[in-house]
């Protein structure tokens, strides 16, 4: 059966206005946003940030199963606070003395009083740590942070802008500050009170603390940038699994992180250094996507369709070298507007759909112009991978 194989290690979306302008391609995961004044910053109050409100004191150096006051634990599985001077950790950021710990549990609390606005840009701060003695995660586990709106986990999440997440190597006993960004529009797909989620993702241990919310007004976008795309090379599931993860062999059906299955048969990753028909993808990473006929992989970004606006989508496409691609198997790379995959498809007004020898990648290049009124305006971008064919 023909295989295709996407490594999106580029996915770029620069943009201009139509009078005829030339538009760079910017470097992966760079979303330029104007800068706001660190002085219109406003600071969400978030109960507990710090984990230091129910004291752990002589041997009582954690608190197990119990959540720390304030916050709620997603799943069954323990979660709860320590202190770190009775427990072989590295000392905290701030110099406090506790922090939280997780053991595939999710934590979340619910910013009561804190209802989401339009046009505003929020910023969740969290610094990141692991223990001494155990690797940051396992089994290819991704932690996040997330913002929603109202009180229940996972519900009317906000889409991020940009991520900051320095992804530990194994055992890296030190803490590290992850930011994530989010962007409100004109209109709100939800309202309420602001929850912010500290997820886990099945991993063993990691450890949270000073979790910081801010909020300024949306600032306005630099002309030409790049769109934020989650995980576009697709080694966050392999990069945070520490030194204790590798694919079975040589790869697994998993659908990547950051994206959505909604093909009628499943996505998987490749380490293309435990498969020898695989060439190394054109980033060099470990990692790149595989899919079989019947394939659908997507995602909807944080930023919303815009007028008078060039997009310009790449990505790299690869064979196996055992195969070639037969005439009735045909990948697909699309853009649309909202969250309903098939509907709302731009159409591309330039393209290059290069088709890679056995064992070769290649680059893909789609562009799409919105002009002045385009339909669906201010809906959500969403990007869609397609294995094709019969």
């Amino acid at each position: 059966m023909d295989r295709s194989i996407y490594n999106l290690w580029e996915l770029a979306f620069p943009k201009s206005n139509p009078k005829g302008e030339t538009f760079l391609t910017l470097s992966l995961l760079t979303l330029a946003l104007g800068a706001a004044p660190a002085l219109f910053a406003e600071s969400i109050d978030v109960a507990n940030h710090s984990f230091e409100d129910d004291v752990l004191s002589g041997t009582n150096n954690n608190s197990g199963s119990t959540p720390p006051s304030g916050w709620s634990v997603n799943g069954p599985a323990n979660a709860g606070y320590l202190n770190f001077t009775q427990s072989g950790l590295s000392p905290r950021p701030d110099e406090s003395t506790q922090n939280a710990f997780s053991n595939t549990g999710d934590f979340f609390q619910e910013l009561t009083g804190n209802n989401v606005e339009a046009n505003k840009q929020y910023t969740v701060t969290v610094d990141v740590g692991d223990r001494d003695d155990v690797d940051f995660t396992n089994a290819g586990s991704v932690v996040e942070f997330r913002l929603g709106v109202g009180q229940t986990f996972g519900a009317n999440l906000l889409r991020p802008v940009s991520e900051t997440n320095p992804v530990p190597d194994g055992d890296f006993q030190t803490w590290q500050t992850w930011t994530a960004v989010f962007r409100t529009g004109s209109t709100l797909e939800a309202t309420g009170n602001l929850r912010v989620e500290l997820v886990n993702g099945g991993g063993l241990q990691p450890q949270f603390d000073n979790v910081r919310v801010e909020v300024v007004g949306a600032p306005s976008l630099s002309t030409i940038r790049e769109v934020y795309v989650r995980n576009p090379s697709f080694e966050a599931d392999y990069a945070m699994g520490g030194e204790t993860f590798a694919f079975a062999a040589s790869h697994e059906s998993r659908t990547p992180h950051g994206w959505i299955n909604g093909g009628t048969s499943d996505p998987g990753l490749l380490n293309h250094e435990q498969f020898p028909t695989i060439s190394a993808p054109p980033d060099g990473t470990a990692a790149n996507l595989h899919m079989n006929q019947g394939g659908l992989l997507y995602q909807v970004l944080g930023e919303t369709l815009t007028a008078d606006t060039t997009y310009t989508l790449q990505a790299n496409l690869g064979w196996r070298s055992d195969t070639a691609a037969s005439g009735t198997f045909l990948p697909e790379l699309k853009l649309g507007t909202g969250t309903a995959t098939g509907l709302n498809l731009l159409t591309a007004n330039s393209d290059s759909n290069p088709d890679p020898a056995p064992g070769e990648w290649v680059t893909w290049t789609h562009t799409f112009e919105t002009g002045a009124n385009p339909t669906n305006l201010d809906d959500p971008l969403r990007i869609e991978l397609h294995a094709a064919g019969a």
